[in-house]
């Protein structure tokens, strides 16, 4: 179990991201994909049922789900180590729940942002509901991680990587009697 537990953690979040800088510009262009896991499950809300009945649910604890996610981004180079760029695209957060993410990302790069190297990054930003049952609310989260960037060509590079992040989300709720979507009009917490 500790082996799995230990996988599970090291792929939280993989990815990988691909970036390009106009000759001359300090704006930058990329993509980024990769893989995230959903590790950890905690909700807590209350809804009516069909009948009127109140009807409590909460869970809290390991829930593995794989998720994957596309974004692109541009971006900025801010000084000779640092880059600060906007991204936004479609990222799978739980099973069934997909978002489009919003977030601002700052990047470090301690040997150069052109150069290969070592890299530390944090993001943050919003997550827009991306599919129809969810509550309008958008989902706010973090990310932190480190990776390594290869420069291929001139201005090209690209970056591995692993992060956590941690999203707080507002998803659609099942009713447990009808397995439908309980209407938000239904939601009590």
């Amino acid at each position: 179990m500790k082996r799995l537990l230990t996988i599970i953690t090291v792929l939280t979040a993989l990815g990988t991201s691909a970036s390009a800088a106009r000759p001359g510009s300090r704006m930058t262009f990329g993509a980024e994909w990769g893989f995230n896991a959903q590790v950890i499950d905690y909700h807590r809300f209350t809804y009516k049922d069909q009948y009127g009945s109140i009807v409590p649910d909460r869970h809290d604890g390991f829930a593995y789900n794989g998720n994957l996610y596309i974004l692109l981004n541009a971006g900025v180079t801010v000084s000779d180590r640092s880059v600060v760029s906007l991204q936004s695209g479609i990222e799978g957060i739980a099973k069934n729940r997909n978002i489009i993410p919003v977030r601002l990302k700052y990047s470090f790069l301690p040997s150069g942002v052109m150069s290969d190297g070592a890299l530390l990054f944090a993001a943050a930003g919003v997550g827009f509901p991306g599919d129809r049952h969810s509550t309008p609310v958008p989902s706010i989260g973090g990310q932190v991680g480190a990776g390594y960037r290869k420069n291929l060509a001139g201005k090209t590079n690209i970056e591995f990587f692993g992060s956590f992040k941690a999203t707080y989300d507002h998803p659609g709720i099942i009713d447990k009697a009808s397995g439908e979507y309980v209407p938000v009009s239904r939601i009590i917490k």
